[in-house]
């Protein structure tokens, strides 16, 4: 394995990651407060997904979706 595919990319996720919270937090502040007086509690859920090579792993969803 290459020395970026082992720590290159993750350096590189961590600095963008870096880079883009501060503009993203506040949006993610406001969603929230809109979401959950109009979904409850709680704001975010949980699913769990097929990943690369079918590992499964967990992502956080605001609950935005209406069920009619």
């Amino acid at each position: 394995m290459s020395v970026y595919r082992h720590w290159g990319k993750r350096v590189l996720d961590l600095l963008v990651l870096l880079v883009v919270s501060p503009f993203e937090l506040p949006i993610a502040i406001v969603v929230a407060l809109v979401v959950r007086p109009q979904r409850g509690s709680p704001v975010l859920f949980r699913p769990v997904r097929p990943g690369y090579k079918a590992k499964a792993f967990t992502l956080l969803k605001f609950r935005t979706l209406l069920h009619e």
